[in-house]
């Protein structure tokens, strides 16, 4: 029977009422919804947009906006290494969050990028780097590509690799690449290293947009600004007779310049700064000068080109970067939005028996809540002992001590039955519980009499009402409790962490736990998102038994 009646319903103070009522309501849900999107957007975020907390930015803007998308792969591919980032596009970025495509009013030449794109394309390894490195403990889609490709190689053995290598790693998810050091001057590979000789195997498998370039002029550049002149581009102006209104402008000649202060600038760079592998064999130690040559990535571009009319022989590795994002948007955003997931995911599954240990607690401790709690209740409530309601005190009164006040107790009980790391050593201290008792007991009482006379007039036991008068009638508020022991069970961190300490018998909470000292807060927020599905969906899908076991009560 509807507490409103249909005429009533109609009146406009009623219904006034009634849109307060959902009004609130609404706001509550509101309220409740919006902080797990909030956590669910910044899941989806990296270092640069993380704390983007600006109206909208409940979605990623890389997900709708080219703008940000360019940023969010600059980000990925230079490891967020803004003097990479502004070195490959030859810009002046101050902050990562402001590196931008190339601007429309200066569109590119396509010949150009054409040519520098295929020039790279056959550049020799030593004069490449590889990108998409790990940065600020970011999830990094080399290392996932590396670490499987390793993973293959060895069979998923990790012994076999620490031999292969010398090493001692203690799983696949924490090998490293080699460090490819390609600024420094006598830096070469040693392929001698049977690492580093599968590191080249390795590269060879990469798509070719996930190479770097190493380039000179960013040195020259960097070397001029800070050590010879100190920022004062009027002053290298003057000194070399030029007029240039960037230090962007400024390129490493192939060969000496003609003006003597420039053929002098030039020619110690050469000798102390130049990379080796650049200086076209020549022992730039002991040769003379009119013998020295850049053989630059840059300088050996710029010769292909010579003759071909192009005005810009500055690579423009910045448009190639862009025209790859505009071809692959929706792959890049669907590998951005995930990545975090994926890598929680990965995480959670590969590190020891998370999942496993979780689900077996989960269940011990919703059978054990539906088996004793019911038994303990129903002799209460079908039995009028005159000390109940004071079993029923005492079991109320356990519940006004926090659960850390019994925690050492219970550890040391445990410890001395010789059950810890044991899943009798998380399902056994609640084993019991006050409130459920209580509850179910209130149930229990409002349960018609009359069912459980005709039924010991049939000649049944207490055992037989119990199973085919009680439970099926109890279903509804055994949900609940059912719930509250999922509830309680999968999000127990403290504890468990406390009587199992052994990492095989680590439960999720404990291992997400263990993930929050080394992760970023944006991948936090991907594993606390996807830790919370479990309980959204079980509240889903039983959301109408359990309102059933709410309700049921108050009209009994």
């Amino acid at each position: 029977m509807p507490h409103i009646a249909r005429i009533g319903s109609k009146s406009p103070k009623t219904r006034l009422g009634i849109a307060a009522i959902y009004a609130v309501l609404i706001l509550g849900a509101i309220t409740t919804v919006y902080p797990f999107l909030l956590m669910v957007g910044t899941g989806m975020k990296s270092q640069n947009d993380y704390n983007d907390f600006t109206p909208g930015a409940l979605v990623p803007r890389y997900l709708y906006d080219d703008a940000a998308l360019f940023n969010k792969y600059a980000e990925d591919k230079y490891a967020n290494n803004l003097d990479d980032i502004n070195a490959a596009y030859n810009t002046n970025f101050d902050k990562p969050v402001s590196v931008a495509p190339p601007s429309k009013r200066h569109p590119i030449n396509i010949p150009v990028a054409a040519s520098w794109s295929t020039f790279v394309t056959e550049l020799p390894p030593s004069d490449k780097k590889v990108g998409f490195a790990e940065h600020d403990a970011a999830p990094s889609l080399l290392l996932l590509k590396y670490r499987d490709w390793l993973r293959n190689k060895f069979n998923d053995d990790i012994r076999a690799m620490n031999e292969a290598y010398t090493e001692e790693s203690v799983s696949f998810d924490t090998v490293a690449p080699p460090f490819e050091r390609t600024a420094l001057r006598d830096w070469k590979p040693d392929l001698a290293k049977p690492k580093v000789r599968d590191w080249y195997a390795f590269r060879e498998t990469l798509p070719e947009h996930f190479f770097i370039p190493m380039l000179a002029d960013p040195m020259y550049r960097t070397w001029l600004r800070q050590e010879v002149y100190e920022e004062d581009l009027a002053a290298l102006n003057a000194s070399w007779g030029a007029n240039y209104d960037d230090w962007n402008a400024v390129v490493l000649p192939r060969t000496a310049p003609a003006p003597p202060k420039a053929r002098a600038d030039w020619e110690t760079f050469v000798r102390t700064k130049l990379p080796l592998r650049m200086t076209g064999g020549v022992p730039v130690a002991t040769a003379p000068a009119s013998t020295l040559v850049a053989d630059t990535p840059e300088n050996r571009w710029r010769e292909t080109i010579k003759g071909k009319n192009f005005s810009d022989s500055i690579p423009p590795q910045a448009y190639i970067d862009q025209q790859y994002i505009q071809t692959h948007k929706a792959e890049l955003r669907q590998d951005y939005a995930t990545r975090n997931f994926s890598t929680v995911a990965g995480y959670i599954f590969l590190h020891g028996n998370a999942v496993p240990n979780t689900v077996i607690f989960c269940v011990l401790a919703i059978l054990s809540a539906v088996i004793v709690n019911p038994l303990c209740a129903y002799a209460l409530s079908r039995y009028p002992l005159p000390y109940a309601y004071q079993v029923l005190l005492f079991l109320l009164a356990t519940m006004a001590f926090p659960a850390e006040v019994a925690m050492i107790p219970n550890f040391l009980l445990l410890r001395d039955l010789h059950l810890l790391n044991t899943f009798w050593a998380l399902v056994l201290p609640g084993l019991a519980n006050g409130f459920s008792i209580f509850l179910l007991k209130g149930f229990f009482d409002s349960l018609p009499k009359e069912l459980y006379e005709a039924a010991i007039l049939d000649g049944a036991t207490e055992v037989g009402m119990f199973r085919t008068i009680t439970v099926p009638l109890s279903l509804p508020i055994f949900s609940v409790i059912a719930l509250n022991a999922f509830t309680a069970s999968y999000g127990a961190f403290l504890f468990a962490m406390v009587v199992c300490q052994d990492p095989k018998m680590w439960t999720l909470m404990v291992w997400l736990y263990d993930l929050q000292a080394s992760a970023p807060q944006y991948v936090i927020m991907a594993a606390l998102t996807l830790a919370a599905l479990p309980t959204l969906i079980v509240f889903m899908f039983a959301q109408k038994i359990i309102m059933r076991g709410i309700i049921l009560p108050s009209f009994k």
